[in-house]
């Protein structure tokens, strides 16, 4: 299986679907990536995922009432935050190919990301990022 990183929409998109993204090369290179972006003064992709809480709860094995302040509500950023990063690191992957591995499948999975988020910019749909285990 593996760990993989998609996005999450606060509400469906016609003819969008988020849940189509391996996101299982990201998850590999996200550490290298987030580094970088970080460097750069951008938010990481790791700043901007977030659960409802009700998921938290249960991977934590405690009541959604016990959740630490900061994981009590799910998160959601505007688009053109997560587009800016995501356009960053398409181009330093672009430009540095062999900074992270299978790098030709990490530009698809950012790829695909960002058109995602392209297609909730106008409607100002905002979104966060979620790990799958």
């Amino acid at each position: 299986m593996g760990v993989s990183i998609y996005v999450s929409l606060e509400k469906d998109i016609a003819g969008v679907d988020p849940l189509a993204i391996n996101g299982k090369p990201l998850s590999k290179a996200i550490d290298i990536l987030d580094e970088w972006a970080q460097a750069k003064g951008l938010r990481t992709v790791m700043e901007m995922v977030s659960s409802p809480p009700e998921e938290v709860a249960d991977l934590m094995d405690v009541d959604v009432d016990d959740l630490p302040e900061h994981l009590a509500a799910e998160q959601w950023f505007a688009a053109a935050d997560g587009l800016k990063t995501i356009r960053a690191m398409i181009a330093h992957l672009q430009q540095h190919p062999t900074v992270v591995k299978s790098s030709d499948e990490v530009l698809a999975d950012l790829q695909d990301i960002e058109a995602v988020l392209v297609a909730a910019e106008p409607s100002q749909v905002r979104f966060h990022f979620s790990i799958d285990f």
